[in-house]
């Protein structure tokens, strides 16, 4: 959504893609029990979701309309 808002870039995203991968941790840490497996079950396809915005983003980014003479 910020990717199409135009309030993030894709290169960006992609930049940021290691702090992304630990605030996902993060979330899980808080939002689940306190045992490993079900922080993973969390934070594994939170992150996922992440990386299947950027590729969405690059499918559905609309290239420059090239001025025809």
């Amino acid at each position: 959504i910020l990717i199409r808002v135009g309030i993030l870039s894709v290169t960006k995203a992609r930049q940021i893609r290691k702090y992304v991968f630990v605030g996902c941790f993060v979330i899980a840490a808080i939002v689940t029990p306190p045992d490993v497996l079900s922080q993973t079950m969390l934070a594994i396809p939170l992150y996922i979701l992440y990386e299947l915005g950027i590729i969405f983003s690059l499918i559905t980014q609309s290239e420059p309309v090239k001025a025809q003479n």
